[in-house]
């Protein structure tokens, strides 16, 4: 009996590592495709610290918004030459 049931005990160990194995590469592949898991969390410790240095924006200066204004506008208006509108 005793025997038994240190092989359960082994058994529930391998398979609760295995769990996580499988829910650690569950949430990188979660975390790849931008995924968030079902408590609402992103997947990964990773995912989170990438995604929030995303997150951070520069402070521009006006004549740095200006600039990449003008660029945009260049950019959209050479766009419409070569589609001839």
């Amino acid at each position: 009996m005793a025997i038994d049931r240190k092989l359960l005990e082994y058994a529930l160990k391998g398979l609760e590592a295995e769990r996580d194995r499988i829910d650690a590469e569950l949430a990188a592949l979660r975390g790849r495709l931008g995924a968030r898991d079902t408590g609402g969390r992103t997947a990964t410790k990773a995912v989170r610290r990438r995604t929030s240095s995303v997150r951070t924006r520069r402070k521009l200066s006006t004549a740095q918004r200006q600039a990449i204004s003008e660029r945009m506008t260049k950019t959209w208006a050479a766009r419409r030459r070569q589609r001839g509108g």
